[in-house]
């Protein structure tokens, strides 16, 4: 019996031996596997962190830029404006040269007909006079 015993012995011995051994893989296997995901916690921490403070940089940049813009696009409406106002008052000053400058058709014809009387009035004076002085000579 001894030498059943001590196969079963020697089993149970063998069983320990592999329990404590499997138990300490186990063990390590956990740690590693633990320490595994605190380093990539960790890491994802460090990501999201250099991920914020990328996206408060962008965040800065864009908003100078948008401010440069804004400053650019205020002096283009302000150069825009005084050239608006002085295309304007060039405007304005044509309307008021306008009468005296130039002359309508109406305006003219009319003035052409008066021109034309006047013209008749004075030939028919000189055609008078000329009469007048012929008369005299006969």
């Amino acid at each position: 019996m001894m030498a059943e015993t001590g196969a079963i012995y020697l089993g149970t011995e063998q069983f320990i031996t592999l329990v404590v051994v499997l138990g300490v893989l186990g063990s390590v296997l956990v740690f590693l596997i633990k320490h595994q995901f605190g380093q990539i916690t960790n890491g994802i921490a460090a990501n999201s962190k250099k991920l914020e403070d990328v996206k408060t940089d962008l965040q800065e940049e864009i908003k100078k830029n948008n401010d440069k813009v804004n400053e650019r696009i205020d002096k283009i409406e302000e150069k825009s404006n005084v050239e608006i106002a002085k295309l304007r008052q060039d405007v304005n000053d044509i309307k008021g040269d306008f009468a005296t400058t130039f002359v309508l058709r109406e305006d003219f014809f009319r003035y052409m007909n008066s021109m034309e009387e006047n013209i008749k009035d004075t030939n028919s004076k000189v055609d008078k006079i000329l009469v007048m002085l012929t008369d005299g000579r006969k």
